[in-house]
């Protein structure tokens, strides 16, 4: 049976100083264990609180990172399409080059075969019976300029 600090000081049940004494150890004993539960837990949330926080900051720091590899994935990524675009440009006007080069060489050569034929036709010293001499052929003379040695 525990007698309240009421009881005790105002003469109900025992009145002698030890169990008075004993009763205030015994509540300053139950109060500091109180204090240093509070205490314990105090410690515990601002443990508890600091934890939360460092996972908030990685997690905010985790996803500015992850909008910073998407940022720089999507830049690649239209510098990859723009440089593709620029690629197939080239290739167009690569192929256009190329037909007009091509079309150039053809009116060349049909140019040069006319001009063949008019000098033949229009050489004076042309013998009739189909021989005649390296030097003067103009056929053979203008492919030696060129750099071939082949009748056309």
């Amino acid at each position: 049976m525990s007698l309240s600090t009421m009881d005790l000081y105002c003469g109900n049940g025992h009145s002698n100083k030890s169990e008075l004494k004993q009763h205030y150890k015994a509540q300053e004993l139950a109060t500091d264990k109180e204090s240093a539960a509070r205490e314990k837990h105090l410690h515990l949330q601002e443990l508890l609180l600091a934890l939360f926080q460092d996972i908030r900051h990685y997690e905010r720091d985790e996803l500015a990172a992850q909008r910073e590899k998407a940022k720089i994935q999507h830049e690649t990524e239209v510098e990859r399409m723009k440089h593709r675009e620029k690629l197939l440009l080239a290739e167009k006007e690569n192929e256009k080059l190329r037909m007009e080069l091509e079309m150039e060489r053809l009116r060349t050569e049909r140019a040069n075969k006319k001009s063949s034929k008019e000098k033949i036709r229009d050489w004076p010293n042309r013998p009739e019976s189909g021989e005649f001499r390296y030097s003067e052929s103009p056929i053979l003379a203008e492919s030696t300029v060129l750099g071939t040695a082949e009748i056309q």
